[in-house]
């Protein structure tokens, strides 16, 4: 049965009502397909105009969006470039402020520092002058000394020696020990007195039995013919025991040492240095001087004065020779024993 058409529909037949019912089955079938066919278009078109709708809209609200975020991006770049420029001002008010103080600082620290090096070379040149003068007096001090010391050796050595032994035998005046082992101790050989120790840091005395002095002049030639930082030299002053003296040695490289052994421990340094009078090497004899005084002893080698040290513990005793063994074994040999009383 037909239905009347849709506002905006077409058909290609149009009935009337008295019309149709003489349209037969198939006819009638075909209208109603056509009315069907002709509501589904409708529908599309409602829908497709929906859809253009929907665009338009989409595509407005979109271009407000752009819009608007142009407006903002031109907005926050004006403020943005305000700010900067705002804070380009500030930074280059500050960048002036600082050249302007660190110029002001540079004038002061160049100033002070103009005054510091001026007061730096006052006081070099102030500490120069003393010492220069410091070092005269020393100098002018160590000549008088010398000068003072070769005086009394000259009015002592006029004089006979009080003790003059050779020690190229056990026949000599001086009373010298003997004994020990192989390799340590005592002897007197075809080439002089020997000392020697084999025993690392022990130190072998050798002494005298003749006499015992207080202030004297006492004078032997010592050499060192094995060793390497070994010692070899003059005791004086030792006690009745044999354990406490003074030790006067020198090394195979130019040292020498003045130091007070007592009852144990090491020694006690009074006096060290270097000197190039003393002869290096093994083999080499030097000439060895102590002048004892009082407490105020003087060292010479090789007729050089190499210094003066002040001790009061012992005032008086036997005098002997000793090495002491610091590397390897040692030997040294001992001649031309002197002593002159003051």
């Amino acid at each position: 049965m037909l239905t009347e058409s849709q506002p905006g529909s077409t058909s290609p037949d149009t009935t009337t009502p008295a019309e149709s019912e003489t349209l037969s089955p198939q006819e009638t079938l075909f209208a109603a397909r056509l009315v069907e066919l002709d509501l589904k278009r409708q529908r599309l078109l409602k829908a497709q105009q929906l859809q253009n709708r929907m665009r338009l809209l989409i595509f407005t609200l979109a271009t407000v969006l752009i819009v608007s975020g142009f407006g903002f991006i031109i907005y926050s770049t004006s403020v943005d470039y305000r700010h900067s420029t705002h804070a380009f001002a500030t930074v280059q008010a500050q960048w002036t402020q600082n050249v302007v103080n660190t110029a002001q600082a540079r004038s002061q620290g160049t100033a002070n520092a103009i005054n510091t090096v001026q007061a730096n070379i006052n006081a070099t040149a102030t500490a120069q002058d003393e010492n220069q003068a410091q070092a005269t007096t020393t100098i002018e001090d160590m000549t008088a000394t010398a000068t003072a010391l070769e005086g009394i050796l000259t009015d002592a050595t006029k004089k006979d020696p009080d003790l003059n032994d050779s020690l190229s035998d056990r026949t000599g005046d001086g009373k010298w020990d003997i004994g020990g082992s192989s390799t340590t101790g005592c002897a007197f050989t075809s080439s002089g007195y020997h000392a020697f120790v084999a025993k690392r840091g022990y130190i072998q005395p050798c002494l005298s039995q003749a006499k015992t002095y207080a202030d004297a002049v006492y004078s032997a030639q010592v050499t060192i013919n094995t060793g390497n930082a070994d010692r070899a030299g003059l005791l004086f002053r030792v006690d009745s025991t044999g354990n406490q003296y003074y030790f006067f040695s020198i090394g195979m490289d130019g040292t020498y040492s003045l130091d007070l052994y007592q009852e144990s421990g090491p020694g006690q340094n009074l006096l060290n240095g270097r000197n190039a009078d003393i002869t290096q090497g093994l083999g080499q004899s030097n000439q060895l001087v102590v002048l004892a005084q009082g407490t105020t002893f003087y060292l010479f080698a090789n007729d050089t004065f190499l210094g003066g040290a002040s001790d009061s513990t012992l005032k008086s005793g036997r005098l002997g020779v000793a090495v002491v063994q610091s590397g390897i074994p040692i030997d040294a040999s001992f001649s031309n024993v002197k002593v002159w009383k003051l």
